[in-house]
């Protein structure tokens, strides 16, 4: 009860502060607020339901019944959730096009899990992880979506498509139909190839010659339909056209300003991409098509995790011992001036 009682007050106080007295540098034009303060949480992706009601985030906890792997919280009221718990080191989270809400574990046996209706699942959910035991019926396994370490996601702008990376040593792109659940590789000259076991992923798509990279990150989906991906190991952000057999790759982005980037995400309303550097400082940059724009800067945290719903956008400070973790909203002053 004590413990309940410290973490309620530091929720509070969260709530209240000036976040820049926690040592954040935002860009003239920009406010920001705590939504939601947890400690060793390692809170990483962040997803904003279709309807805009809802903030999902995971967590990159060791697979416990007893450490979170997925919260919520109701934008609009602040009203915080403990989805489910159990997963291991649940890393890329995204709402798919039927609604449903797919999270993503990054290690070797990672899979991916599916909640079929999100915002009616009931709090405090478990899995045990080793049986692969769930407490409830609406959340399965897409064993068929591959086993590897899946460090991002994203789904074509038709619907009919989740792309997949690797956080491997050698990184894969994955293609992965959604009604036919089938699942393929991309190789250089060859084009999509099918993958027959999703079990062994990774160790097929090496015996396929597929393509490799660095380990691979983010993954989000631009309006015109090309695939972005992280290679944070070369400091670059790739793109993908998928042109039906095959697909064509070059680099999106590369400039020596991204020193570690990481979480990739699409604003519709300012047509920017959303980028975090992981490096110390960590920054949070803004890609209008021409130029970064640095809009807020910590020296010793890390910034994690982008969601967007209309002009706010969302973000974790996470690794800020000894101060709590936190979900940022960022929003733009209004120039009243106009």
């Amino acid at each position: 009860m004590r413990r309940l009682i410290l973490l309620l007050l530091c929720l509070l106080v969260a709530a209240s502060c000036d976040l820049n007295a926690i040592g954040i540098e935002l860009a003239p034009g920009w406010n920001s607020k705590s939504l939601a303060a947890w400690r060793n949480a390692k809170p990483q992706m962040l997803t904003a339901s279709k309807e805009g009601k809802w903030l999902y985030i995971s967590y990159e906890t060791t697979a416990s019944i007893t450490a979170p792997s997925l919260a919520s919280i109701n934008i609009n009221t602040g009203r915080q959730l403990i989805l489910l718990r159990g997963l291991h080191n649940a890393h890329t989270l995204k709402q798919a096009p039927d609604k449903s809400l797919w999270i993503g574990e990054q290690f070797k046996k990672g899979m991916i899990w599916r909640i079929s209706e999100p915002d009616k699942l009931p709090d405090d959910q478990r899995i045990d992880r080793s049986e692969l035991t769930i407490s409830h019926p609406s959340i399965v396994t897409l064993q068929a979506a591959g086993i590897f370490e899946h460090s991002g996601f994203d789904f074509s702008t038709n619907g009919r498509f989740a792309y997949l990376t690797s956080g491997g040593a050698q990184g894969h792109i994955y293609r992965y139909a959604l009604i036919s659940r089938k699942l393929q590789v991309l190789h250089k000259e060859l084009g999509w190839l099918a993958i027959a076991n999703p079990e062994s992923a990774e160790a097929e798509a090496v015996h396929l010659n597929a393509k490799s990279f660095m380990p691979l990150q983010s993954v989000a989906t631009l309006p015109d339909g090309r695939i972005l991906m992280v290679e944070p190991g070369r400091h670059r952000i790739l793109q993908l056209v998928d042109e039906g057999d095959k697909a064509r790759l070059s680099t999106y982005l590369d400039d020596e300003q991204l020193t570690q980037p990481g979480d990739l995400a699409w604003d519709a309303q300012r047509q920017w991409l959303w980028i975090t550097d992981g490096d110390k400082p960590s920054r949070l940059w803004a890609y209008n098509g021409n130029r970064l724009i640095r809009i807020a800067t910590h020296k010793t945290a890390r910034f994690t995790g982008i969601a967007l719903h209309q002009e706010k956008v969302f973000l974790n400070l996470r690794d800020n011992n000894p101060s709590p973790e936190i979900i940022l909203q960022l929003t733009e002053k209004i120039d009243e001036a106009k």
